[in-house]
């Protein structure tokens, strides 16, 4: 009997095919219009919530410092955490007294929370969210804060940091804020999610509401064709002519041994080379919104994925997870497992800290591809 897990993987697997046009029979034609039923519904209320703001029924509330949004159109992985990371990052290093303030998803906090102070994290990825977990990981001396409701958590950070910019993760759809800067950040690889919008395609909005960002950012660049780029350059152009338009590409930075990512790690140790995976066979493991990019990546590393095993985007591993990635490693004599940053900071502590609940091959090595955003 199928356990709810995999169900649960077949359906999402089951309609993703669907909206990248892959049904033909009776069943799926009926499925897709189910979803288009749904997607009418789904504008009606898009389209209600942005009138109401736009008419000043609904408030949208001021904070102090200046507010910088990054976020997209689409559902998936358009690369928004990488950005978020670079622009705090960037201004940080300029003397920019930096906050992160995101929603936290999947976190299991209620209200809004510290997850950092910028020198230690106080939250463990299931409370905090694994994206803004591994952004606090990441970012020494930026804050960072989650909460649903960005105003409130923004009122925190206000309160706790008095800073000067505010960099508001995954908030174009976020209306209740004023920001000063919306970058909205498009997937290369699905630029437009399919043209329809949830759930029937991957729009989160109609993309009448690009007409709102502040500057595009095309992700994935390297992946694509100057023509693909300069197509989408062209569709961004009919819905937004203002604002400017950039490339940017994910670039790998190094491959870092996961126990570096467990609680109980009390040194950091030694990255391995990327020489080392060149033309090796591995096993690859993702719960990311764009798998096919972190693939791509270990591809272009020279790394031969002989096994990839690909989750739902922030997938929650189990002990059967691990031992399935084991098993798939031991069994072709492979002797690396790779996955993301985003995997790694649930995965740490569930082979480390529980690994007397199973038996792992000890010749198998599991690593961390850390990545960082270029922008052109």
């Amino acid at each position: 009997m199928l356990k709810k897990k995999e169900v649960f993987k077949k359906i999402e697997t089951y309609l993703k095919n669907l909206i990248k046009g892959k049904a033909h029979n009776f069943s799926g034609r009926f499925v897709l219009v189910l979803l288009s039923l749904l997607e009418r519904v789904y504008y009606v209320l898009i389209y209600i919530r942005n009138f109401l703001y736009h008419r000043g029924i609904f408030s949208i509330k001021r904070l102090s410092p200046r507010i910088i949004s990054v976020g997209n159109i689409t559902v998936g992985g358009t690369g928004k955490t990488p950005l978020v990371e670079k622009t705090a990052r960037d201004l940080s290093r300029a003397g920019e007294k930096v906050v992160i303030v995101s929603r936290g998803y999947k976190s299991s906090a209620d209200c809004p929370v510290v997850v950092s102070d910028g020198k230690e994290v106080f939250l463990d990825p299931e409370e905090a969210g694994d994206e803004a977990y591994m952004l606090a990981r990441k970012l020494a001396g930026i804050p960072v804060i989650i909460g649903k409701d960005r105003y409130q958590a923004g009122v925190l950070a206000c309160r706790k940091f008095s800073p000067e910019i505010i960099i508001l993760d995954d908030g174009f759809q976020y209306r209740g804020l004023y920001r000063d800067e919306d970058i909205v950040i498009i997937d290369g690889l699905c630029p437009f999610g399919y043209n329809r919008l949830l759930p029937r395609g991957y729009l989160r909005e109609p993309l009448s509401s690009l007409d709102r960002a502040h500057k595009f950012i095309i992700s994935h660049k390297k992946h694509i064709t100057q023509k693909t780029y300069n197509n989408i350059a062209e569709k961004l152009r009919k819905y937004n002519s203002r604002a400017p338009i950039t490339g940017a590409c994910i670039k790998a930075e190094a491959l870092e041994p996961l126990r570096n990512y467990a609680s109980s790690a009390e040194e950091q140790e030694t990255s391995v080379s990327f020489r080392d995976i060149k033309g090796k066979k591995i096993v690859a493991a993702a719960g990311i919104g764009s798998p096919s990019s972190f693939l791509a990546e270990l591809t272009n590393l020279g790394a031969r994925v002989a096994h990839q095993e690909i989750f739902s985007d922030h997938h929650n591993y189990c002990l059967q997870d691990i031992r399935l990635l084991f098993t798939e490693a031991s069994k072709r004599n492979i002797q690396w497992i790779i996955t993301t940053e985003k995997d790694a900071v649930k995965l740490a502590d569930l082979v480390f800290e529980k690994k007397q609940d199973f038996q792992l091959d000890e010749k198998v090595r599991f690593l961390v591809l850390t990545v960082q955003m270029q922008i052109d």
